[in-house]
């Protein structure tokens, strides 16, 4: 994340998004306008991949001026939320960018999230073992935790791993963990959701639903929880 001032340079110039992003040496980029119409403004974003120009992401906002800080507050956390997932998959699916075997916890991280997003048992087996890797490498890797919770309890609903009181219990814990150390983590949150859901706890479930999509409002899989758990409460 650069400063403002890092793209003053690039303003009003006619250059490729590769070349700007060589200059300040960024892997994504994001572009956007903004336009006023009275009471009203309108901006718009795109998020960029500049080595081959693949647009990986574009939103629209239209909102009042009102207090317009409040206004930049509530755009960069939507941008924000939005555009995280997307660099995930973007950066889980992309060529390694080293043949070193020396990876870090977040180079397992992404690995493991290649092999998640294949959606095969061979892939989730290996994504499986490198989550544990990157976690051993870095505790506090609060983003690994979330995605081994979530990976245990989709292998156990697509059959793929047995279901047993101590694999919830560390689902539990995972997910527990990976908010305690990311309280801004609003696939965290989900997560937590869905495991406080499946234990019949809909109180708890909602509220850390809710949280989730104060998080990010475009988190669908804690909205999708937040109405079962309104259902189940009828």
């Amino acid at each position: 994340m650069l400063s403002r001032s890092a793209t003053f340079a690039f303003k009003d110039k006619d250059l490729s998004t590769r070349l700007i992003a060589r200059e300040i040496d960024a892997t994504y980029l994001i572009q956007g306008s903004v336009r006023r119409a009275g009471s009203k403004i309108r901006v718009t974003a795109k998020l960029i991949a500049p080595e081959n120009g693949e647009q990986l992401w574009t939103g629209r906002y239209d909102r009042d001026i009102g207090d317009l800080f409040a206004l930049q507050d509530e755009i960069t956390t939507s941008l924000s939320a939005a555009i995280a997932p997307e660099i995930f998959r973007a950066e889980a699916s992309a060529p390694a960018r080293s043949l070193s075997t020396d990876l870090t916890a977040w180079d397992r991280f992404l690995r493991g999230l290649s092999h998640y997003y294949r959606q095969t048992k061979a892939d989730f087996e290996t994504s499986i073992a490198l989550f544990r890797e990157a976690i051993a490498l870095d505790p506090a890797l609060a983003i690994a935790r979330a995605y081994l919770g979530t990976i245990l309890v989709q292998g156990v609903q697509y059959g793929w791993i047995r279901s047993t009181r101590q694999l919830w219990a560390e689902a539990m814990e995972l997910a527990e963990s990976s908010v305690r150390l990311d309280p801004r983590s609003s696939f965290a949150f989900s997560l937590l959701s869905f495991m406080h859901a499946m234990e019949g706890h809909y109180d708890a479930a909602m509220d850390a639903a809710k949280k989730a999509i104060e998080l990010n409002p475009y988190d669908m899989g804690a909205r999708g929880i937040l109405g079962i758990c309104h259902h189940r409460h009828r």
